[in-house]
């Protein structure tokens, strides 16, 4: 709305009986009815332009201009909008006046102090310390004023929700002082000014006198005042410090939880990290061992192919070294029957001679010389052939055993206990010493093979041994 524009209109009696009774309460109720929605922080004062109100509205930042039109009517118009102009009800110069004229609420009285540049900055000037010289100054008084002062300026600077919690008593005696503060500071700074005269010592004792009436008069007034304001100003600061400490202890959980939070989360991303490297690790390890298995069996493979082609050729040899004896054996046996059919011829035919005895113990004596070392080199013809088949039988089957040893090995899958099984087998068959029918079992029977699976058993490692490892 524009400012000056028409509201609406009351009667001028109720209007006038309500302003001059004080009674703000009146002029709400008729307010209430009217299209403009007014707030709790009111004041109203006369103007000297004839008969013409302002109602400020301190709460919503509007004012209204009142003017009587007639003897029955006063109309209602918009005024100036206080949030556009800072100026207006904003110093001592607009407001000091209103407040000792007018009529206000109790928030509307505590608003317009609040308003008011309660400046305590150049206080010392109220000293008067110019007229010193004179024995004119107020520097004996000051003292008690500045404390009156700065107890006024502390009131006003109280929190708004503080000041609207006094009564309405405590409300219009610090009106009255704050009022009377203005006054006492004008008439100070006016003291001496202009033509002296023979009464102008009366003049400044009567003043100081008023000065320490005016002191003792807000402190007497206003000290329960303050000391309820201290009081409301330590809650509020517990308040705050509680507010705080509690909004900072909320903080602290909230960024240890996040924080919590996060080492939960990076330890378990470590936890998962950890299961992964170890599995990872455990499947390296099996990697490992079963390259390591394959190696060695790889290993073991090439000097047991060694071995197998050892074996096979130190069978042949000694196969071909048996039918070399068992030919000179047949040779030997043909030789023996010779010479022994020679022998009977001889016999026989010297037999049937008389007096041939010396001729048969001769021929007797001289081939059975040659069939004894016949049957010597024959036994012992033998006895080279049993041997070289005996070789041949057991080389054959230790070449038998290395050539199973990679079947089973490779049916074990890479288990370590069972190739060691078969590899202590497989010693076995080649260092012991068994039998092939054509030695005797006694000459066999050794028992040389021992040593050899000890020191086989100790060279293979254990499968605890393994797993510590």
């Amino acid at each position: 709305m524009a400012e000056g524009q028409f509201l609406f209109d009351l009667d001028y009696t109720e209007f006038y009986e309500a302003w001059s009774q004080k009674d703000i309460s009146k002029l709400q109720q008729k307010f209430d009815t009217s299209p403009v929605n007014l707030s709790q922080s009111l004041l109203i004062s006369e103007e000297n332009e004839g008969p013409y109100w302002l109602l400020a509205d301190f709460e919503n930042e509007k004012s209204y201009n009142i003017r009587k039109e007639n003897e029955t009517t006063v109309e209602i118009s918009e005024g100036v909008d206080m949030e556009k102009r800072s100026d207006f009800l904003g110093d001592a110069g607009t407001i000091v006046p209103r407040l000792k004229s007018g009529i206000g609420t109790h928030i509307g009285i505590i608003d317009a102090l609040k308003r008011l540049n309660f400046n305590i900055d150049n206080l010392e000037n109220l000293k008067r310390s110019n007229l010193s010289n004179e024995k004119l100054s107020f520097e004996s008084v000051y003292p008690e004023l500045e404390v009156a002062y700065k107890m006024l300026d502390e009131i006003l600077a109280s929190p708004r929700d503080v000041l609207v919690s006094l009564s309405s008593r405590d409300v219009q005696q610090l009106r009255h002082h704050v009022l009377q503060s203005y006054k006492m500071t004008g008439k100070i700074v006016d003291f001496g000014i202009g033509e002296r005269d023979k009464n102008i010592r009366n003049q400044h004792g009567n003043l100081s006198q008023e000065i320490r009436e005016f002191c003792e008069g807000v402190k007497n007034s206003l000290l329960q005042v303050t000391a309820y304001l201290s009081s409301r100003r330590v809650e509020q600061l517990e308040d705050t410090v509680k507010t705080t400490l509690t909004s900072a202890k909320e903080k602290f959980n909230k960024a240890i939880g996040e924080e919590v939070d996060k080492l939960q989360k990076i330890g378990e991303g470590i936890n998962e990290q950890q299961t992964e490297v170890l599995q990872k690790s455990e499947e390296k390890l099996k990697e490992i061992e079963q390259t390591h298995l394959k190696w060695q069996n790889q290993l073991t493979e090439e000097p047991i192919s060694k071995y197998k082609m050892l074996f096979e050729n130190q069978a042949k040899k000694h196969g071909r070294m048996a039918w070399v004896w068992l030919i000179v054996t047949g040779g030997l046996s043909l030789l023996f029957m010779y010479i022994f059919g020679k022998l009977l011829v001889d016999i026989g035919s010297t037999v049937n001679q008389v007096n041939q005895l010396s001729t048969i113990l001769s021929n007797l004596f001289s081939k059975g010389f040659y069939l004894s070392l016949i049957f010597l080199i024959l036994n012992r013809v033998i006895k080279n052939y049993a041997a070289e088949k005996h070789l041949e039988v057991i080389n054959t089957h230790r070449q038998n055993a290395l050539e199973t040893f990679d079947t089973f090995v490779a049916a074990a899958e890479g288990n370590r206990d069972t190739r060691d099984q078969v590899l202590l087998a497989a010693t076995k068959t080649i260092f012991e010493a068994n039998q092939s029918g054509y030695l005797s079992a006694k000459s066999s029977g050794s028992d040389s093979a021992s040593p050899v699976q000890q020191i086989i058993k100790e060279v293979i490692p254990s499968k605890s041994s393994t797993d510590s490892s």
